[in-house]
């Protein structure tokens, strides 16, 4: 009985050993993937900021030929 203690014993590090590296995969993945999410939405917030300067100059020279 004492053997299959041990091997039970093996399996359970065995496993939490598993579930520590996956979780720590999946925190470097999920980060990962966080920075490059950061990464699009700033690039896409100065490309929002660059096209409302240009429809703000737009409306101005607009407005100037009209008067």
């Amino acid at each position: 009985m004492s053997a299959a203690a041990g091997v039970s014993k093996w399996v359970a590090i065995s496993a939490t050993i598993a579930a520590a590296i996956t979780s720590v995969v999946g925190g470097i993945v999920l980060r990962r993937k966080w920075r490059r999410m950061e990464s699009k939405v700033r690039e896409l917030e100065r490309a929002m900021v660059s096209l409302l300067e240009k429809g703000t100059a737009e409306r101005k020279g607009r407005i100037r030929a009209q008067q």
